[in-house]
């Protein structure tokens, strides 16, 4: 295979993209999450929810 992920799955099986660039990053290591919505820290469900809701339109280009 062409490589990267360190041995993890990254990205669906077959997929034809690769991204040299593409990181995980272990969830006890993300203290935040900033977006222009809002700042979620500490990280938490709730808080993925809350600024979901308050978020007024997603859009995916």
């Amino acid at each position: 295979s062409a490589g990267g992920g360190g041995g993890m799955v990254v990205a669906p099986l077959g997929s034809p993209a690769y991204n040299p660039a593409f990181d995980i990053t272990p969830p006890e290591l993300i203290t935040a999450i900033v977006t222009e919505e809002g700042v979620i820290s500490p990280v938490t469900g709730v808080g993925l929810a809350e600024l979901c809701a308050r978020s007024s339109q997603v859009t995916i280009s």
